[in-house]
């Protein structure tokens, strides 16, 4: 896989907060784990599946599996992105969202 970008759609400046929807949002605790992980490598606003896997300890699969779950749970969107000039997909941004009701992301 490579390198993915990520955005929270509001940015924090130097520390990462959770809120404590997040907590009641009947994920399981490996997605909770992978949630705060992504929160907190938005601040550098790009991140590594691997390394995140590497990280966590996680396979392909398990990785993908929770993934699943963040997206079926509205706190993580995926879009695809495509090239200005030719309009072809070029990519993949996973948008982090500060709530899963969220409306769109900056």
């Amino acid at each position: 896989m490579d390198e993915i970008c990520i955005h929270r759609s509001v940015p924090n400046s130097d520390h990462t907060e959770l809120c404590k929807e997040i907590f009641e949002a009947g994920l399981s605790l490996e997605a909770l784990g992978l949630l705060a992980y992504l929160h907190y490598k938005a601040a550098t606003e790009r991140f590594d599946p691997k390394e995140a896997r590497r990280a966590m300890g996680l396979g392909r699969d398990k990785y993908c599996r929770i993934m699943r779950e963040l997206l079926a749970s509205g706190w993580v969107v995926r879009q695809q992105v495509r090239n200005p000039a030719t309009q072809a997909f070029s990519g993949t941004e996973y948008i982090l969202r500060s709530s899963p009701g969220e409306g769109g992301a900056t």
